[in-house]
C-alpha cells in the first residue's frame, strides 16, 4: 500500500539541526541511508545523510559544516534502531567520515535475502510489498554539488521514507522462519557493525589491479606503473575519479604498445584525451623507458612442507564451501549468512584441526548455536583428506 510521502526537509543549518534532533528524541527506530559522489570526486565525500521517523523526512547535510555530534551519538546508541537497506557501504562512510560504529542495525536486504526474496534491491522489494515502483534514475548523479535539485531531494526522500515498514514487513516474515535464521540474520548485522572502516593500507603495486596487468614484460610494468602514478596525480589535481582522466584498458593498451610519438599516441586513447594529454603521455612513457631501478612485484615460493599445509588449507575450504551450498539449497538463504568468507577461511587455517565440539568451539570463530547446528558437519568436512 502506497504512503503519502512528505516532503524532505533540508538540514543545513545549526536551527535546522536542532529541529531534527528535537523531533527524533525518543524515537525508537529511524530509517537511515547516505549518498557519496565516488563518480564526481577523487576522494569520494559523504553528501547527504537520509532519515525517516515518525512520517517525517530530513536530508541531513555534511558539507555544512554542522556539528553533528548529537546525531552521530544517536547512530551509536544501541537502544536506537536503524534501518538501513544494504548498509555495508553506508556505514563505512560514515565510519570513515566521522569514526562512528552505527549500532542497533536493521538491515532490510539482509532480512530480504534470509527469507529467500528473489528481488533484495529496494525497489524491488518496495514493489513486491507495497505495490510502489521507486525512481532509481538519481543514483549516480552527483550528490557533491549544491543546490540539490527536485528530482535528488526526491529520491533522497524515498529512500527512507519505506525502509521503517519494510522492515516490520521483513521481521514478520523472519518469524516464520527455522529459528537459526534470526540467528543468522544477528550475527551479519553484529558482523556489519564491527566492521573496519579504516582506509585500506596503500598498495606499492596498485597497478595490478588493472586486468591483463600481470602479463606485462618487465618494460611494460614499468610503463604502467609510471602511468597509474601520472593518472592519479592529474586526477587529485583536477578533484577527478581517476577513470575520468584515462580508463584502466587504455592504461593497459599504452603499457602494451608503448607508443613512441603524440601521433602513434593519439591513434590508441580518445581524441578528447589526445587532445589534452598527449604531450603529458608521451613524456611518461619516455621516462619510463629510461627506468632501471623499479622494483617489481614477485611470486613468493613457499617452503615444500608450507607449500603443502596451504594445499591442505585449500581443499578444505572447497570442502566448507561445498558443504555450505548444500545447507543453502535445502532452505531460501544466502549461502553467506550459513558462514560467512571470513570465518571458512580461517577454519581452513586452524592447525591442529579439531576433533571434537570443545576444540572447534576453542577455536573461538563460532557462536555456541551454530555449533548446537552444524559442529557434526564441519568436523567431517575436517577430517577428510
Amino acid at each position: 500500500m502506497a504512503r503519502k510521502t512528505p516532503k524532505p526537509q533540508f538540514v543545513d543549518s545549526p536551527q535546522g539541526l536542532s529541529d531534527f534532533l528535537g523531533h527524533i528524541d525518543g524515537e525508537p527506530g529511524l530509517a537511515v541511508d547516505t549518498e557519496a559522489n565516488p563518480m564526481f570526486a577523487y576522494r569520494e565525500r559523504l553528501c547527504l545523510i537520509q532519515v525517516a521517523a515518525g512520517r517525517r523526512i530530513w536530508l541531513i547535510d555534511p558539507l555544512a559544516e554542522l556539528d553533528l555530534t548529537p546525531f552521530l551519538d544517536v547512530l551509536a546508541d544501541p537502544d536506537v534502531t536503524k534501518v538501513f537497506h544494504d548498509a555495508e557501504f553506508d556505514i563505512v562512510q560514515v565510519g570513515r567520515c566521522f569514526g562512528t560504529r552505527v549500532l542497533g542495525l536493521f538491515d532490510t536486504k539482509v532480512a530480504a535475502v534470509a527469507c529467500g526474496e528473489k528481488s533484495v534491491g529496494l525497489a524491488g522489494l518496495c514493489e513486491r510489498h507495497f505495490g510502489i515502483e521507486l525512481d532509481k534514475s538519481q543514483q549516480r548523479s552527483d550528490w557533491g554539488r549544491r543546490p540539490l535539485d527536485a528530482r535528488q531531494l526526491e529520491y533522497a526522500g524515498l529512500d527512507v521514507h519505506y525502509l521503517l515498514p519494510l522492515a516490520e514487513v521483513c521481521k514478520k516474515n523472519l518469524a516464520r522462519l527455522d529459528p537459526i535464521v534470526s540467528l543468522e540474520v544477528g550475527a551479519e548485522l553484529q558482523r556489519l557493525e564491527k566492521l573496519d572502516t579504516a582506509e585500506p593500507e596503500r598498495d606499492p603495486f596498485p597497478w595490478r589491479r588493472i586486468k591483463g596487468s600481470s602479463r606485462l614484460d618487465p618494460k611494460g610494468m614499468r610503463v604502467i606503473s609510471k602511468l597509474w602514478s601520472w593518472r592519479e596525480g592529474e586526477a587529485e589535481r583536477r578533484d577527478l575519479p581517476p577513470f575520468k582522466v584515462l580508463a584502466s584498458p587504455v592504461i593497459l593498451t599504452l603499457a602494451q604498445r608503448r607508443p613512441k610519438s603524440m601521433s602513434a599516441i593519439a591513434e590508441l586513447v580518445p581524441r578528447a584525451i589526445a587532445n589534452r594529454h598527449a604531450k603529458a603521455l608521451l613524456g611518461v612513457l619516455q621516462e619510463a623507458a629510461e627506468m632501471s631501478g623499479l622494483t617489481l612485484p614477485r611470486g613468493t615460493t613457499l617452503p615444500r612442507e608450507e607449500r603443502k599445509r596451504a594445499e591442505e588449507d585449500h581443499r578444505l575450504l572447497d570442502r566448507l564451501k561445498r558443504w555450505r551450498k548444500r545447507v543453502a539449497e535445502s532452505r531460501p538463504t544466502d549461502p553467506s549468512l550459513i558462514l560467512n568468507r571470513d570465518i571458512m577461511e580461517e577454519l581452513s587455517q586452524v592447525c591442529p584441526r579439531p576433533t571434537n565440539r570443545a576444540e572447534l568451539a576453542a577455536t573461538g570463530l563460532l557462536e555456541s548455536w551454530r555449533l548446537d547446528a552444524h559442529c557434526e558437519e564441519l568436523l567431517s568436512a575436517m577430517r577428510k583428506r
